[in-house]
């Protein structure tokens, strides 16, 4: 039954988070404001590729967009036609990975038949705590403000860097015009080595037929790891104490992949079997040790946790051994254009240097949460007014872990102001994936439900 006494709910991001918990208020009977600055909701950076050789890093099996519904997102893929399934998912299974762009059509669906959402294209401007409680949205092309009752920010992963100058050098790899006037002869420089770098590899080397030698650099030069092939179900792992450091987490994931290695199963599925304890025990650790852990285990964390499809895995190791992939630890130290492109400085981690003659140099290094960020709307109001603060780690925004409602500058939660998506970060780790996101937009919901 709907709240029709109620201001609606005002959803600020009509990415994944966004959506999905836009969908979860609509069926626990709230009415919902939906705000997506570029009016098409339900993709988001991560589903909004249209190319389909960018596949989800998760079976479809584990896609559903409801945890009581597991079979939900498997069965909406079986409907579809073959073709929409693209050259690398072979068939809907449970098994497959499936192109990222139908999981972004399979959250629009869903939209689409969710009533009491209302959808606003539209930036918004600020966000106007109200005397009698709730807020206004102020929206950028002007009006009165609009009142809610309640404020759910879900901004997804900020932009990546802005950094660029082109035709030289572009600090986000999915800008328009990032792979123009390319020659498929070309040399080209990719900083990251991560995800980001693997969707462009695979779009260059699968789709665009590159041939010229793709160099990718990173501090560590590690390339994106595969699910096992074929997979195996999680294997139960030994509890983590709560608060349990980064050098006790790691020497219990080693002991565990190695005996999954002695018994002829896949270190994946002993890594899988720690996932459910991962957020408890980062809740647990302190400050220094959460800074410990970003120094130091924060990347291999995500090199193991995060895997591309095994598609994807065998095209870029195939490409590696015929050398059209060439992945290397360093950084870009500096560059400058050259007579053909760019000429770019690599620094080593032992020391010395390494000169690249590239066509281009395109920036995978991901979302970047720092101050710029903080000061863009309607964060920088927000913030200016005591009802939002960033962690002090760099990763997000401060919320509360367990109601998920936004500190204020004193640490205390805000009412009627909560955070959803990857934003919530520092005080959950675990925040990016399906499984985390769609149980926060669960937890929000339920507590909105008659608030």
């Amino acid at each position: 039954m709907r709240c029709s006494f109620l201001r609606p709910v005002a959803v600020i991001g009509a990415g994944f988070s966004g959506s999905l918990l836009a969908i979860h208020l609509a069926r626990a009977g709230r009415d919902v404001l939906l705000i997506e600055r570029n009016g098409e909701p339900g993709r988001g950076l991560a589903y909004g590729t249209e190319d389909p050789l960018h596949l989800l890093n998760v079976p479809a099996q584990g896609m559903s967009a409801f945890a009581e519904e597991p079979g939900h997102f498997l069965e909406w893929l079986m409907r579809q036609d073959q073709a929409a399934l693209g050259p690398l998912c072979p068939a809907a299974l449970p098994t497959a990975f499936a192109p990222r762009k139908l999981y972004g059509r399979y959250i629009q669906a869903n939209l689409a038949a969710t009533p009491g959402i209302t959808r606003l294209a539209g930036e918004v401007s600020d966000v106007l705590p109200l005397a009698e409680g709730g807020y206004g949205i102020r929206m950028a092309e002007g009006g009165s403000p609009v009142e809610v009752s309640a404020v759910a920010l879900c901004l997804g992963n900020p932009p990546p860097s802005q950094r660029h100058a082109p035709p030289w050098i572009f600090g986000n790899p999915w800008e328009a015009g990032a792979l123009d006037g390319l020659s498929p002869e070309d040399d080209l420089l990719l900083v990251g080595t991560g995800l980001t770098m693997a969707d462009l590899a695979t779009t260059l080397l699968k789709a665009r037929g590159h041939h010229g030698v793709i160099h990718a650099v990173s501090r560590r030069g590690w390339l994106p790891l595969p699910h096992a092939t074929p997979m195996a179900a999680p294997i139960p792992a030994p509890e983590l104490r709560e608060g349990a450091g980064p050098r006790h987490i790691a020497q219990a994931m080693r002991g565990a992949a190695a005996q999954a290695l002695a018994r002829g199963l896949p270190w994946q599925a002993a890594l899988d079997g720690f996932r459910p304890q991962i957020q408890r025990a980062w809740r647990g650790m302190s400050g220094p040790e959460r800074a410990r852990f970003l120094r130091h285990a924060r990347t291999p964390w995500n090199l193991h946790r995060h895997r591309v499809a095994p598609e994807v895995g065998r095209l870029l190791g195939e490409a590696v051994a015929a050398g059209r992939l060439r992945v290397q630890a360093g950084r870009l130290d500096r560059w400058r254009p050259g007579p053909d492109g760019v000429e770019a400085v690599i620094r080593r981690p032992g020391g010395g240097e390494e000169e690249l003659a590239v066509a281009r140099i395109i920036l995978c290094t991901g979302a970047d949460t720092g101050p710029d960020w903080l000061a863009t709307q309607p964060l920088c109001g927000l913030r200016d007014r005591g009802l939002l603060r960033g962690d002090g780690l760099g990763l997000g925004l401060d919320v509360d872990p367990d109601s998920l409602r936004a500190l204020g500058a004193d640490g205390r939660p805000v009412r009627g102001l909560y955070v959803v998506g990857p934003a919530t970060r520092a005080a959950l780790w675990e925040a990016t994936a399906v499984p985390e996101l769609r149980l926060q937009a669960q937890r929000v919901a339920a507590e909105l439900a008659t608030a």
